[in-house]
């Protein structure tokens, strides 16, 4: 059999319409099956961790958004882990140094995944919550997620972000693709698990890390 150009399009095209209608499809009808777990509003040590580069423009926002949340201050470290940032990130940050929030500088610059790998290994917290320097949480975030871990089935838990009504760098395409992605992640939860974390909210066991 000759597989022609014009034959491998479609069959490309029939590929890709599969896996964004059938796998919705499948989640439909598994999620009819939900699985529950407990959930308990106890409070275990959080290390808000927060990832930056040349965020000068949101930093002071973001820490104070962090200052705010609704959580024991003797229970939350907030963490920053400044990617060789050139701006004035890292002394903005170093301003909040009175207010336990602890800066940590990766040199070279070396992206975000390291800059995890070398630094979250100094942190202290039970769980930990990765964030990124431009996301703001509202006040019970970090409670909602760190209640679901009441179960020790849980590994990690992922958060819902939205993006503000007058964001003007979000177009219409990404807006319904955020969508698609967060309803993809809803049902996938009443499965007990989803597929992918989001950099922005979401949290782990440190025994998983």
């Amino acid at each position: 059999m000759i597989l022609t150009s014009e034959f491998i399009f479609w069959l490309t095209i029939a590929g890709i319409l599969a896996v964004y209608s059938g796998y919705p499809l499948l989640l439909c009808m598994l999620a009819r099956v939900q699985r529950r777990h407990s959930i308990d509003d106890t409070i275990p040590t959080v290390s808000l961790v927060i990832s930056a580069y040349n965020e000068e423009s949101v930093i002071v926002k973001k820490l104070e958004n962090s200052l705010a949340i609704h959580y024991p201050q003797k229970h939350l470290e907030i963490i920053v882990i400044s990617d060789e940032s050139t701006d004035s990130t890292d002394q903005l940050v170093a301003s909040f140094a009175n207010r336990h929030i602890v800066l940590y500088r990766q040199e070279p610059r070396a992206g975000k995944t390291s800059g995890l790998s070398r630094f979250v290994p100094e942190t202290h917290g039970e769980i930990i919550v990765f964030s990124d320097a431009n996301s703001m949480y509202e006040p019970d975030a970090i409670r909602k997620l760190v209640r679901n871990f009441a179960d020790p089935n849980v590994g990690y838990v992922v958060g819902q972000q939205r993006y503000e009504k007058d964001c003007a760098e979000i177009s219409v395409a990404e807006s319904l693709y955020w969508k698609y992605e967060s309803w993809l992640k809803e049902r996938e939860t009443r499965l007990g698990s989803v597929v992918g974390g989001d950099g922005a909210i979401y949290a782990i066991r440190r025994s998983l890390f």
